[in-house]
Protein backbone atom coordinates (compact mmCIF):
# COMPACT_ATOMS: atom_id res chain seq x y z
CA UNK A 1 0.00 0.00 0.00
CA UNK A 2 2.88 2.35 0.73
CA UNK A 3 4.15 1.94 -2.84
CA UNK A 4 0.86 3.32 -4.20
CA UNK A 5 0.68 6.33 -1.87
CA UNK A 6 3.15 8.53 -3.77
CA UNK A 7 1.64 8.00 -7.26
CA UNK A 8 -1.89 8.61 -5.98
CA UNK A 9 -0.73 11.71 -4.10
CA UNK A 10 1.10 13.03 -7.17
CA UNK A 11 -2.00 12.49 -9.33
CA UNK A 12 -3.98 14.60 -6.86
CA UNK A 13 -1.35 17.33 -7.05
CA UNK A 14 -1.31 17.26 -10.86
CA UNK A 15 -5.09 17.68 -11.08
CA UNK A 16 -4.79 20.74 -8.85
CA UNK A 17 -5.94 19.47 -5.47
CA UNK A 18 -4.39 21.35 -2.53
CA UNK A 19 -1.63 19.48 -0.70
CA UNK A 20 -3.70 19.11 2.48
CA UNK A 21 -6.56 17.42 0.65
CA UNK A 22 -4.14 15.24 -1.32
CA UNK A 23 -2.47 14.07 1.88
CA UNK A 24 -5.89 13.40 3.37
CA UNK A 25 -7.53 11.72 0.38
CA UNK A 26 -4.68 9.48 -0.80
CA UNK A 27 -4.57 7.25 2.31
CA UNK A 28 -8.37 7.22 2.45
CA UNK A 29 -8.68 5.99 -1.12
CA UNK A 30 -5.95 3.40 -0.64
CA UNK A 31 -7.61 2.08 2.53
CA UNK A 32 -10.95 1.95 0.72
CA UNK A 33 -9.42 0.03 -2.20
CA UNK A 34 -7.96 -2.52 0.24
CA UNK A 35 -11.30 -3.02 1.96
CA UNK A 36 -10.30 -1.51 5.30
CA UNK A 37 -13.29 0.78 5.87
CA UNK A 38 -12.89 0.78 9.67
CA UNK A 39 -9.42 2.25 9.32
CA UNK A 40 -10.79 5.05 7.13
CA UNK A 41 -13.07 6.27 9.91
CA UNK A 42 -10.19 6.05 12.36
CA UNK A 43 -7.96 8.04 10.00
CA UNK A 44 -10.42 10.89 9.59
CA UNK A 45 -11.37 10.89 13.28
CA UNK A 46 -7.70 11.29 14.21
CA UNK A 47 -7.28 14.13 11.71
CA UNK A 48 -10.32 15.92 13.13
CA UNK A 49 -9.20 15.44 16.74
CA UNK A 50 -5.75 16.73 15.85
CA UNK A 51 -7.17 19.92 14.36
CA UNK A 52 -9.65 20.43 17.20
CA UNK A 53 -7.10 21.81 19.66
CA UNK A 54 -7.34 25.20 21.32
CA UNK A 55 -3.73 26.34 20.55
CA UNK A 56 -4.20 25.46 16.88
CA UNK A 57 -7.31 27.63 16.70
CA UNK A 58 -5.25 30.66 17.79
CA UNK A 59 -3.23 30.74 14.55
CA UNK A 60 -6.03 32.00 12.25
CA UNK A 61 -7.09 34.55 14.88
CA UNK A 62 -3.55 35.96 15.08
CA UNK A 63 -3.52 36.22 11.29
CA UNK A 64 -6.91 37.96 11.35
CA UNK A 65 -5.72 40.37 14.04
CA UNK A 66 -2.63 41.17 11.96
CA UNK A 67 -4.73 41.89 8.88
CA UNK A 68 -7.04 44.13 10.90
CA UNK A 69 -4.06 46.05 12.30
CA UNK A 70 -2.62 46.51 8.80
CA UNK A 71 -5.90 47.97 7.54
CA UNK A 72 -6.44 50.23 10.57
Amino acid sequence: MLIWFLPVFLVFLVIGLPVFFGLLAAPGILLWMNGQEKDITLLYRNVYNGMDSFPLMAIPFFMLAGEMMNKG
